[in-house]
């Protein structure tokens, strides 16, 4: 039912961030998922996280909802933002 669907995360070390990496790893991700048959990419965001926002609008994500404290990092709870981004050419966001 969901096998064409991917969930899609890159990180980056602390001492890269801002440095263009973020960009370089989803365009190759997104490159070798040209040649898969994928329809959606799905993204989670630990909120609040203005960085990765800005990334993954600039790959074509849009925003479609947040589940509330579902994300636990650093001994606490966190929201987190679902994104998505059609893979499916001639989708209506794609």
């Amino acid at each position: 039912m969901y096998a064409t669907s991917v969930e899609t995360t890159v990180y980056v070390a602390p001492e890269q961030v801002g440095r263009g990496v973020g960009p370089l790893l989803y365009a190759g991700l997104f490159a070798a998922l040209e040649a898969e048959d994928v329809h959606m990419a799905l993204a989670g965001i630990t909120v609040p996280n203005e960085a990765s926002r800005r990334l993954h609008e600039r790959f074509g994500f849009r925003p479609v909802g947040v589940h509330e404290r579902v994300g636990r990092k650093f001994d606490r709870f966190w929201d987190v933002a679902w994104f998505q981004k059609s893979l499916s050419p001639g989708d209506k966001d794609g």
